[in-house]
């Protein structure tokens, strides 16, 4: 069974998938000089998501990131798999339940 995903990668899935608004879009990060390891969403105003986090998501095949040579980061777009979590994740709000094994298995 797969670990549940940290915290801030969901926060950050979830908002990705607002920013989309269903309209399967192409993210353009930037990474800037002394940008501190966040890029700005480009045509999302003021919108900055951390490097290390989108890194994790395209590991995890949430998003698929094109590799561009010379940038740490390239396009992006949210995955079937990322689409899938982010809108349960989204649906659960405050009232996720934990359904990690170590929370499951003392009731099983």
């Amino acid at each position: 069974m797969a670990a549940p995903l940290d915290p801030k990668l969901a926060d950050l899935l979830v908002r990705l998938l607002q920013l989309d608004g269903g309209n399967y879009e192409t993210f353009h990060p930037y990474l800037s000089a002394g940008s501190g390891g966040e890029a700005e969403l480009i045509g999302h105003g003021d919108e900055r998501v951390p490097e290390g986090a989108i890194k994790e998501l395209d590991r995890l095949g949430y998003i698929d990131m094109q590799p561009e040579p010379g940038k740490r980061l390239g396009t992006f777009t949210i995955t079937t798999e990322g689409r899938s979590l982010g809108g349960q994740l989204a649906s659960a709000g405050d009232g996720a339940v934990d359904l990690s094994w170590p929370a499951v298995e003392p009731i099983l």
